[in-house]
């Protein structure tokens, strides 16, 4: 892409528009708050960023990004200016929404205006005090708590009289944390890493050595953490989500987004059920898309201390603070857009309540209709409770699982304040231990920290968590952003998934094409073109949604992205291409990797893993992932991400006689079929499967055309 493909303005103007149409608070311009139509009109005036910028060779990349609209972002994927006309005239298209059924339950969520009567606790309220940002009456909103309280207190009294009342937690209070430890013999101490691992501001960022070399196969032993933990556990429990609060998840779960008009499902979550705001001290939440009077809505803005992570240039982070300014519970963090860096397109809850740290990572932004509002759009989220650590401990020296020192990595790497995370020391990880938290640092990464970020960086948390295979695996990944697919980002995705840290592909694009044939990397180089599908909807599958919500298609699948451009490019990968249809009949903005592995890997004496899944915020794009490139001043590798990311690696652990058990042939044994039954007591499924290919008669779904 040329360095000075800028977006115009007018496509944030139409996606703000769109946005607005499908997910924001109703009520017409007069209605609206001054500070609300301030900020809309800064933020329609503001250039949109590419999801996916992805480049074209392997040469270090020169780029100069242009500045990114904080209040709304575009999950579109470009590389080429010539692409901004039709992207303006699809967007064009998605306005003319203000009888939607979307709209309708917007009208439901928000309530009736002021002046009739009865509101709802998502309403924003037009009056000329007491209103913090966005035009939020922050006292009304607080009464109306407390009157919610009140009810559930006298519903609790009625069928359990013994009860105690909640705990009322002021807001200045900061919840405690223990300085005790907890003590794992299967993770290494501090002293045993060694001196030159990579670090930021000096912290450690993996919790033991890890021989990271592809050519031999590294399969986890009795000393390895998840063949620990697969002693005790061989599945995640899927308990259907409870209102109120309390450790619901300690072991982790992988739930649905709830539909707001469907019928309620096991799997099925809502947002209010995942914040848990009746004891919630501290919310930090990160998301590329906002509606921040929606997402305060769930929260109690006068006892909860809150934290937005949010995607914004220096301009609008002074606008945001300004804005934010009537409310003293709530501050922002800003995660670098310097050089390269596109996008800030992480999406993490970290949720601290009395005696336990929730840590959610949803594919969702924080938007009405990502989380189910509309019954359009469905995402998912992984979950776990961790308790705060007991006293009896001691002072020990902290001994915390991977995945706590990935966080911390990834936190810091991301300005979050050392205060927020000194306290995630105070929580015991230890059942993290059979997950690992993968990322995506934005910016250039040399040296040894390439290893630990993007698919290298997913590469490694396969290996250590002992995953790695020599054998053929098979890849399942659903996506709701295309852009430029290559072979270069599909295979090095894939050797990824095998526990590959990026050497393999980086060495087999840097040898002399004369030479590959030759290679004894050509043979593993072409494993992934049978073995990896992604599922992106068609035409026809969007069609199908929009009538059952009686809408145009144009207007809900503005954050579902892909161009026709990029779909007739001849080196386009058609045949991985798969139809995306929901089970529940809605659009999907999950991003998911199923990984199946050919062969199981034990893990104990009767245990062992045949799958693993990704559940996070990153696209499959070479942008999301990063590119491993040849850094042109030194010569060594160096891996150039352009988006900030972040998800979960859950492996599926199961019982040796269970699953040799006799299978279905085709559910389990072809490749060319994603195994549901392997998966989905861990990781629901969310498509239809087997799935339809993409090709003449069944095209993609094409937004911008």
């Amino acid at each position: 892409m040329p360095p000075d493909d800028l977006y115009d303005p007018m496509v944030a103007a139409a996606i703000k528009a769109s946005l607005e149409d499908t997910q924001a608070p109703t009520g017409s311009a007069s209605q609206s708050s001054p500070q609300a139509q301030n900020l809309q009109s800064r933020s329609s005036a503001k250039p949109v960023v590419d999801l996916t910028n992805d480049s074209d060779n392997d040469s270090d990349l020169q780029v100069v990004f242009p500045k990114s609209n904080s209040m709304v972002g575009s999950e579109t994927d470009a590389d080429a200016s010539e692409d901004d006309d039709d992207l303006k005239q699809a967007i064009a298209l998605s306005l003319d929404t203000s009888t939607s059924p979307v709209n309708e339950s917007r009208k439901s969520l928000q309530g009736t205006p002021q002046n009739q009567g009865t509101k709802s606790e998502s309403s924003p309220h037009n009056t000329a005090s007491g209103q913090g940002f966005l035009g939020l009456d922050r006292k009304q909103m607080e009464q109306e708590r407390l009157l919610r309280l009140n009810k559930r207190k006298a519903d609790s009294q009625e069928t359990s009289p013994s009860q105690p009342p909640a705990k009322s937690v002021k807001a200045h209070e900061m919840p405690g944390s223990s300085a005790t430890t907890v003590s794992s013999a299967s993770v290494p101490g501090p002293s045993s890493r060694p001196a030159n691992q990579p670090t930021v501001d000096g912290t450690d960022i993996r919790a033991s050595s890890l021989d990271i070399e592809f050519v031999s196969s590294k399969k986890a032993t009795s000393d390895t953490p998840m063949a620990d933990y697969s002693r005790q556990h061989t599945s995640m429990p899927q308990s259907v989500p409870r209102s109120g609060t309390g450790i619901q998840w300690a072991l982790g779960t992988v739930k649905k987004t709830r539909l707001s008009n469907s019928p309620r499902k096991p799997n099925d979550i809502s947002i209010e059920e995942v914040l848990q705001r009746e004891d919630l001290e501290i919310a930090v939440l990160s998301s590329f898309l906002w509606q921040y009077e929606w997402v305060l809505s769930k929260l109690d803005t006068n006892r909860t201390l809150i934290r937005f992570v949010v995607h914004a240039e220096t301009e609008q982070q002074m606008e945001l603070e300004a804005e934010s300014a009537g409310i003293s519970n709530l501050r922002f963090t800003f995660p670098s857009l310097e050089g390269q860096i596109s996008i800030m397109h992480s999406k993490l809850m970290l949720l601290f309540h009395p005696g336990y740290l929730r840590i959610a990572v949803p594919t969702a932004n924080l938007i009405a209709v990502d989380w189910g509002v509309g019954d359009v759009m469905e995402n998912s989220v992984f979950i776990i409770d961790l308790p705060q650590k007991s006293q009896k401990n001691g002072p020990a020296e902290d001994i915390h699982p991977q995945f706590y020192h990935d966080l911390v990595y990834f936190l810091k790497a991301s300005s979050y304040p050392q205060t927020i995370i000194d306290k995630l020391a105070g929580f015991d990880f230890s059942e993290t231990a059979r997950y690992a938290f993968v990322h995506t640092i934005g910016g250039a990464h040399q040296d040894e920290k390439w290893r630990w970020t993007g698919y290298t960086g997913l590469g490694r948390a396969v290996a250590n968590l002992g995953l790695r295979t020599q054998a053929p695996i098979s890849v399942d990944f659903i996506t709701s952003s295309l852009g430029s697919l290559s072979e270069d980002l599909l295979r090095g995705f894939y050797l990824a998934c095998k526990g590959d840290d990026g050497t393999t592909d980086y060495q087999f694009r840097n040898t002399k094409p004369s030479l590959r044939a030759k290679s004894p990397l050509q043979n593993i180089s072409r494993e992934w073109t049978d073995r990896f599908r992604v599922y992106f909807p068609s035409a026809r599958t969007v069609d199908g949604v929009a009538r059952s919500v009686h809408r145009p298609a144009r207007d809900i699948g503005g954050t579902v992205c892909f161009s026709s451009k990029y779909w007739n490019a001849p080196k386009m990968p058609r045949h991985v291409l798969k139809d995306c249809q929901s089970e529940r009949n809605v659009l999907m903005h999950n991003k998911i990797a199923f990984v199946k592995v050919s062969e199981p890997i034990p893990f104990s004496e009767d245990t062992e893993c045949r799958g693993w899944a990704y559940v996070g915020s990153a696209n499959l794009s070479e942008s999301a992932w990063g590119r491993l490139v040849k850094d042109r001043v030194t010569g060594a590798p160096k891996l150039n991400c352009r988006n900030w990311e972040c998800g979960v690696l859950i492996p599926v652990i199961s019982e040796i006689s269970a699953s040799k058990a006799p299978a279905d042939s085709r559910s389990e044994t072809d490749s060319n079929n994603l195994s549901v039954a392997l998966f989905n007591d861990t990781i629901p499924v969310p498509m239809k499967t087997p799935a339809e290919n993409l090709a003449a008669g069944r095209e993609p779904w094409f937004f911008r055309d």
